[in-house]
């Protein structure tokens, strides 16, 4: 198994990164603003399977989310197939996460027509978010790289 330090580090600061999220989104009340849009839009659209959540079970479920994100960053030093597709996954949902906070805050109200006079629950960790979901991108792409080249038979140009 190859070694990449790289992508643990991108890993281990993405999960980071989560944490800080999270504990915006708590500090922020979070739920304020989630839960009424879910009523709405699961109203609207019966087919959109939107949880409701009591601000416990919500902070647990993240907090064990975020537990588990530390303890896959061992794996993560591995670079195998599965973990280099997560941090892809991950990295493209967190970022779309950040770039949603930021730009309710810029518009000022949910998709339901909610509004809030301060910056959305989550807003001021979105750019620290951001920031690591590119990092973990970059190293993700770089981990498959390194492992289709390795995987290469001798002789094999790396471009056909």
């Amino acid at each position: 198994m190859p070694d990449n330090p790289r992508l643990a580090r991108a890993w281990g600061a993405m999960a980071w990164a989560v944490l800080i999220h999270v504990l915006d989104e708590a500090w922020n009340n979070f739920l304020v603003v989630y839960n009424p849009a879910a009523i709405a839009l699961t109203g609207r659209y019966p087919w959109l399977p939107l949880p409701v959540f009591q601000f416990e079970y919500w902070l647990g479920g993240l907090l064990l989310a975020v537990i588990g994100l530390f303890l896959l960053k061992r794996q993560a030093r591995r670079a195998t197939t599965p973990i280099v597709i997560a941090a892809y996954i991950l990295a493209a949902a967190m970022a779309v996460n950040a770039v949603w906070h930021t730009a309710l805050t810029i518009a000022g109200h949910t998709p339901t027509g909610m509004e809030f006079t301060r910056p959305m629950p989550g807003f001021w960790s979105s750019p620290l978010l951001l920031a690591a979901s590119i990092w973990l991108w970059r190293e993700a792409r770089r981990a498959g790289s390194a492992r289709s080249t390795q995987l290469r038979p001798a002789g094999v140009p790396d471009h056909p």
